[in-house]
């Protein structure tokens, strides 16, 4: 499915650890976004954008704010 509209990736830091579990990868009923361990011990969220239809549920419920949805270019 194509979409208008895809996601940023932005870097986690360990103290959200948890949270933004339940909160940021659950939500993806197409399974589009997943963790990356980095070398320093934090983590950042990443998409696939293979997966993601654009739909925005992510950054609708993401109390951090840290998914941003962009117009595809």
């Amino acid at each position: 499915m194509d979409s208008h509209y895809k996601i940023f990736m932005f870097k986690v830091f360990q103290h959200f650890k948890g949270f933004l579990i339940v909160s940021i990868v659950s939500p993806c009923f197409y399974g589009a976004i997943s963790r990356r361990d980095l070398e320093d011990g934090s983590y950042e969220y990443v998409v696939d954008e293979t997966l993601c239809i654009g739909c925005g549920f992510c950054a609708g419920v993401c109390p951090c704010g840290i998914w941003e949805m962009v117009e595809n270019d």
